[in-house]
């Protein structure tokens, strides 16, 4: 069976947009908070704790970070009625104890680390803190220009699209869609390794609809936000930039998808179905130069994010050679085995 993957949060337009309360504390009866800084092993104490769920029944949703999408943020384990989460608690989405014992608590692999050796390198530790921070919001600004660029060119593509005709094909599609309660999972994000994806709604679908985009008219989150009004709620994925669009839905075991191109046997809707093109050739000059601008300001802020990650790798290096590493997974031990023995 293949791995549940999503993120927990987005690097946007507006910058960081975490969905970890949708996600996790609105859906976990227990809530494992981790504390510990870059390095400190946190991704892979959520992963062992994920085997041992899996081991015992549980069915587990993985959420990577959308900075750094080969670690975890979190994971979601649901198991006949019961479940628990085990989130990163750290920055940029510092999560608070609000239930004490009762509903969270602190897993701290700070214990684990020798304080001696990171004051030793207090300053080193600012510097390069200060080199992400600054990195983060330049990138944040290149997003912005980014988002406003492509909402200049959509405006002026969205003029030549019946919309009518597309509410109306998405409305009979609709019918046959059973509503299930909203959650934002993305699928998609940019950070310091670039941008990345997943195609869990469509690994998940007995059905798969394609809303194809093949001449690049831009427009196919016009379709998703429309199903998805007709729907009226369901679980979906937002656009990794611009947080308020929908890349994909699944609803009542049927994934829709946007794509370029489909495999063969995929059902398609062309979107180009829907866009007067006489009237779009009369403005694609000033849509193309508005969509390379917007390309260029994604680039920027793609070289950003990976300035960023070169600082928070330095970051990690420090604190995993002041970190106690058999401790602590000695530490990992034990709550794997009170998972299995079902205390956790």
């Amino acid at each position: 069976m293949s791995e549940k993957s999503y993120f927990a949060a987005s690097n946007t337009e507006r910058g960081f947009l975490s969905y970890f309360s949708e996600i996790f504390r609105e859906r976990a009866r227990r809530c494992y908070i981790i504390k510990g800084g870059p390095g400190t092993g946190k991704s892979r104490l959520m992963r062992e704790l994920a085997e041992a769920a899996e081991g015992v029944g549980y069915s587990v949703e993985y959420y990577y970070c959308s900075s750094d999408p080969d670690s975890l943020d979190g994971i979601f384990a649901e198991r006949c009625g019961d479940s628990f989460a085990v989130l990163d608690g750290t920055a940029p989405h510092a999560e608070d104890v609000i239930s004490p014992g009762c509903v969270d608590n602190i897993l701290d692999l700070g214990r684990f680390w020798d304080s001696r050796i990171l004051r030793e390198r207090r300053h080193e530790i600012g510097d390069l803190g200060e080199k992400k921070k600054k990195a983060y919001s330049s990138a944040y600004r290149a997003l912005s220009a980014y988002g406003s660029l492509t909402r200049l060119a959509d405006a002026l593509v969205a003029e030549c699209v019946d919309t009518a005709a597309i509410a109306e094909e998405c409305a009979k599609i609709a019918v046959n869609l059973k509503p299930l309660p909203k959650l934002r999972t993305p699928l998609s994000a940019i950070g310091m390794k670039g941008v990345r994806s997943f195609d869990t709604f469509a690994e998940d679908a007995r059905h798969i609809l394609c809303v194809t985009d093949v001449r690049g008219y831009g427009c196919s989150y016009l379709y998703m936000d429309a199903l998805f009004r007709a729907v009226g709620s369901c679980r979906m994925a937002p656009d990794p930039i611009l947080a308020e669009r929908i890349t994909s839905i699944l609803a009542d075991g049927v994934a829709v998808v946007c794509k370029s191109i489909t495999e063969a046997g995929e059902n398609a809707v062309d979107i180009s179905d829907f866009v007067d093109r006489r009237v779009f050739l009369t403005r694609m000059d000033r849509v193309d130069k508005l969509r390379l601008l917007a390309d260029g300001a994604l680039d920027e802020a793609k070289i950003l994010f990976f300035e960023a990650g070169a600082a928070h790798m330095k970051l990690e290096e420090i604190f995993v050679s002041a970190m106690d590493f058999e401790e602590k997974e000695a530490y990992s031990a034990e709550l794997c085995a009170k998972i299995a023995r079902g205390d956790l």
